[in-house]
């Protein structure tokens, strides 16, 4: 029950965040867009950390997990957010929020073929359910 109330607060801030970013891509390019949220993202979080926990969390990461992560922001915090602005300043927010939103079924189809996590019928409904979605609002 914990996840489920985290995971719906995570939706209410990227539904909130998709109105301020539609609002503020009006008169700016995307890849301007997400280097100064970027930038404004990093400071909070450097700030946050040192004032709370200090540097000992932030150096005890070992370098294979480091390496994952930055490979992660690099394809999330980069790439996906420079291609979702451009489709944001170029779309309609009630449909690219939802079609760049199925990005659990790539997820899915990825712990499927490379954790090798099991697929049941719930998570087979939850695919087909998604790819539905995506084509009624393509």
């Amino acid at each position: 029950m914990k996840a489920v109330f985290w995971a719906m607060l995570t939706a209410l801030f990227w539904g909130g965040a998709s109105i301020l970013e539609k609002t503020g891509l009006k008169q700016v390019d995307p890849l301007t867009a997400v280097t100064w949220r970027s930038l404004a993202l990093t400071v909070c979080l450097f700030s946050y950390n040192l004032a709370v926990r200090g540097t000992e969390k932030l150096v005890q990461v070992d370098w294979r997990s480091l390496a994952f992560i930055i490979g992660a922001g690099i394809f999330s915090g980069l790439l996906a957010q420079i291609t979702y602005f451009t489709a944001l300043k170029n779309g309609e927010v009630s449909r690219v929020v939802p079609i760049a939103g199925s990005y659990p079924l790539v997820a899915a189809l990825l712990a499927f073929v490379i954790l090798g996590e099991k697929l049941t019928w719930a998570k087979f409904l939850g695919v087909i359910l998604i790819i539905a979605g995506v084509f009624l609002l393509k």
